[in-house]
């Protein structure tokens, strides 16, 4: 099979390489009628085989040279385009990835290709080449048509596995759709309360007011539990916006179920493509995301997907298999806020935070990361190393003949719900030696609502051991009193947004009173985060804060640094220390 490929005056690390030329071949020797091509990282197409260039009629001259996203093959739809942008942006970081492009042949004919994008390395790792793929693949079934054998039965209406299928023709055919997750707000309430056979009323009779709200939906499915999906055809966020207010509208009105008037609201989650994913499981995991952050916002209302850095990170999926090495290749540390005691000055404690520095990336946020870590489930292994690095630290210092300093690590809310978190670090503090009191942890109030039974026996068994059990961030959740009576909490850290400041109004210094007297009327310690100012420090003092954390005193810093510090404060205090 003939190749045409571009005689490049870059330099020979841009171009077209034996490997991937042998690459190519070994493509177009498993399926001949496959497409082939290979791209410099800026997306310029260097080399294409014949069956592409017959594809669409055109000579090797037409093409090469070009960006490959202004080639022949993609000037029919945008949707098409920005699916391979994306492709080419991905693969540039390093991932491959896929997706469905259904096009005209010059014959005119529809044909609907499978196309990939796979990024080609040299020795060092470095991307330097990208090979684009194609083969067709059979003509889906018209979204028209329905399967009589995907319905569900309690509802009528298509079931999950047929929206996917419907949704996936969709996508092969280019077609711009947008994707509606649609929840019953507190169905169980009524489930449990109206019995079985009213909830599966409930649900028929909301699929019966979708399909009367929803006329224009390409499909309209139940798909699991008390929630419905909606496909919709190239449609405007601000016409996306009248339609989900329509539904919310709907839903406002009453359900007669058991012989009374049951109210029953719903919240929506949207994602479209090509924008948020070019794939049936991304949009369905993007629709899955605004879903979640309609009901957190107080349910009854419509989220639709954006990409805000703060709700897509382009480089998440990176990240994330970054993150995965990170532990193993060491580029994980621990850095040490120490927190001070008001009264004599002296350094009592140390906040552990975890820090990420990578090779190529440099140091990367926590605020970047964390998130990753949670979602991906990441966080607990981490989580484990991070408890185990400051207890190797904490007997370290002890060794080395330190007063003892009580170090605090943070607990994520996936840690905290694993069965076996007490005995795992009961175990590496028998390994290392090191007596429970000098270690501490910290959960965030918001982790206290979630499984409150399992939480308090968690925490209570960790202050069975002598590890003392702090709640950050105090003030800001849904703790209070209540919470604090039942939990086994030693210590509450005032968030900074309550620190006041000189030019603090007297009633934020009232409250700020408030919150240290409440904990010490429960006999809770208290420590200030966020000090900055010797202002911060005197009037924290003079409201008989206990401990205090921030700049002013130090930044985090590393395990050696504070130890330095820890022995000058040894040698000022007169308490012996050994070298």
């Amino acid at each position: 099979m003939s190749t045409a490929t571009l005689m490049s005056d870059r330099p020979s690390a841009e171009a077209p390489s034996s490997i991937a030329h042998f690459l190519c071949k070994l493509v177009e020797a498993l399926n001949p009628a496959a497409f082939v091509g290979l791209l410099l990282p800026d997306g310029q197409l260097v080399h294409v085989n014949q069956t592409a260039l017959n594809f669409i009629g055109a000579s090797a001259d037409q093409v090469l040279g070009k960006p490959f996203v202004e080639t022949p093959w993609w000037q029919d739809s945008e949707t098409a385009r920005r699916c391979l942008r994306k492709a080419i942006k991905l693969a540039r970081r390093g991932t491959a990835s896929r997706f469905k492009r259904r096009s005209r042949d010059r014959d005119g004919r529809m044909r609907t290709r499978d196309f990939s994008m796979v990024p080609l390395f040299d020795a060092q790792g470095r991307v330097t080449q990208l090979m684009p793929s194609s083969v067709e693949v059979a003509e889906p079934r018209p979204m028209d048509q329905p399967d009589p054998t995907r319905l569900d039965p309690g509802t009528g209406l298509p079931n999950r596995a047929d929206m996917r299928q419907r949704l996936h023709d969709g996508l092969q055919r280019g077609e711009a759709l947008c994707l509606l997750l649609i929840d019953l707000d507190r169905f169980k309430r009524i489930n449990d309360a109206l019995g079985q056979a009213a909830g599966d009323e409930l649900l028929r009779l909301a699929g019966q007011r979708l399909k009367l709200t929803l006329p224009e939906a390409e499909l309209l499915a139940s798909v699991g539990g008390d929630e419905f999906a909606a496909l919709l055809k190239n449609t405007e966020p601000v016409d996306l916006a009248h339609i989900g207010e329509r539904v919310l509208q709907a839903f406002a009105q009453p359900f007669e179920l058991a012989g009374r008037e049951v109210f029953v609201s719903c919240s929506i989650g949207c994602a479209s493509t090509p924008e948020h994913g070019c794939d049936v499981n991304e949009l369905l995991r993007q629709a899955a995301t605004a879903l979640q952050r309609a009901k957190s916002a107080g349910r009854n209302g419509l989220h639709q997907f954006t990409a805000e850095p703060d709700e897509l990170d382009p480089d998440a999926l990176l990240l994330e298999s970054a993150l995965r090495r990170a532990i193993e290749r060491r580029q994980l540390r621990l850095n040490y806020q120490p927190q001070i005691d008001l009264a004599s000055g002296s350094i009592v404690g140390a906040e552990a935070l975890l820090r990420w520095r990578h090779p190529e990336l440099g140091e990367v946020s926590p605020a970047r990361f964390i998130p990753i870590a949670e979602e991906s489930g990441l966080i607990v292994a981490i989580g484990d190393w991070v408890i185990r690095e400051a207890i190797a630290t904490g007997a370290a210092w002890q060794r080395a003949g330190l007063p003892s300093l009580r170090i605090a690590v943070n607990l994520s809310g996936r840690q905290l719900r694993q069965p076996g978190l007490a005995p795992r670090i009961e175990a590496l503090l028998a390994e290392a030696r090191l007596d429970p009191r000098w270690l501490a942890v910290e959960v965030t109030e918001s982790m206290l609502v979630d499984n409150f039974a399992q939480t308090s026996a968690t925490l209570k068994r960790l202050q069975g051991l002598g590890i003392e059990v702090a709640i950050d961030d105090f003030g800001t959740g849904y703790s209070g009193l209540n919470y604090l009576r039942q939990l086994p909490v030693d210590v509450v850290k005032i968030d900074r947004c309550f620190i006041p400041d000189v030019a603090t109004p007297p009633g934020q210094v009232s409250m700020t009173r408030a919150l240290i007297q409440l904990a010490h009327s429960l006999q809770l310690k208290v420590v200030a985060e966020g000090i900055e100012t010797e202002c911060h420090r005197a009037l924290l003092t003079a409201q008989r804060c206990d401990m205090a954390q921030g700049f002013l005193f130090n930044a985090a810093l590393p395990a050696e640094q504070l130890q330095l510090l820890l022995q000058a404060q040894a040698m000022r205090t007169n308490q012996p220390v050994s070298a």
